[in-house]
């Protein structure tokens, strides 16, 4: 699954990514560090968390 979100916290081999999905509901998950890849450059696109 691509999910286009922010990662909160981190560490070598965890990341919490936190996004918005369609009905604009919060989620947050952690995943493996290797699964997660940083945007390019002009990549980014989609709704994301506002604080």
């Amino acid at each position: 699954m691509e999910v286009h979100g922010y990662a909160t916290f981190y560490s070598k081999e965890w990341v919490d990514v936190i996004w918005t999905d369609d009905n604009f509901q919060h989620n947050d998950c952690w995943v493996p560090a290797a699964d997660v890849t940083r945007p390019g450059e002009g990549e980014r696109r989609g709704r994301y968390v506002q604080f």
